[in-house]
């Protein structure tokens, strides 16, 4: 149902599991997020390797956050059920 998707998908933050998720679904290396997000990526191998939300410094995580979300991207809440990631495509004009 609709309200269980917009339940499942107003994230506060991800686990490092999503983001790695969502960085292999782009098919972005850590290389490549690491210069789109202005994060190492020693820092990204770290924040990848926890299961739960990623911790540490918030700017990290928005950082990674946001440059995923405006790549597509959409990250099941970790306290719920649907720890999922979404890839939304760009519609085009005429759709």
């Amino acid at each position: 149902s609709n309200a269980h998707y917009e339940s499942c998908f107003m994230m506060k933050e991800p686990s490092g599991l999503q983001i790695k998720a969502a960085r292999v679904l782009l098919g972005w290396s850590k290389a490549e997020l690491s210069k789109m997000a202005d994060v190492s990526v020693a820092t990204i191998a770290r924040v990848e390797r926890k299961t739960d939300r990623i911790g540490g410094r918030l700017s990290t995580a928005t950082k990674l956050v946001l440059t995923l979300k405006k790549a597509g991207i959409e990250f099941g809440d970790v306290s719920d059920r649907c720890q999922g990631v979404l890839f939304v495509a760009e519609r085009k004009a005429s759709d």
